[in-house]
């Protein structure tokens, strides 16, 4: 994407997280986490906030999922949802 010009934005990063969640590659969405999100190329917000946790928990990361909970300014119905799964 970056070769071709591309911009990766926030909604690049939800899908790969998604992505990485379903393969249960944790080690591949730690990297972009911190790539991207704390790194603050990309802007943080709550659903990247929810798609981490989702990402981290169906990896079995339960501690990393509830510290995204944990780590959100603001939380949605979503976010409450899967404050109560972890």
């Amino acid at each position: 994407m970056k070769n071709e010009g591309l911009e990766i934005d926030e909604v690049t990063i939800a899908t790969i997280h998604k992505a990485a969640g379903m393969v249960g590659n944790v080690l591949f969405g730690r990297w972009i986490h911190g790539f991207y999100l704390e790194s603050g190329r990309v802007e943080w917000d709550v659903y990247l906030g929810s798609v981490l946790g989702d990402m981290y928990a169906k990896c079995h990361s339960c501690d990393d999922a509830k510290k995204m909970f944990q780590q959100m300014p603001f939380r949605d119905v979503v976010a409450w949802l899967y404050e109560d799964i972890i």
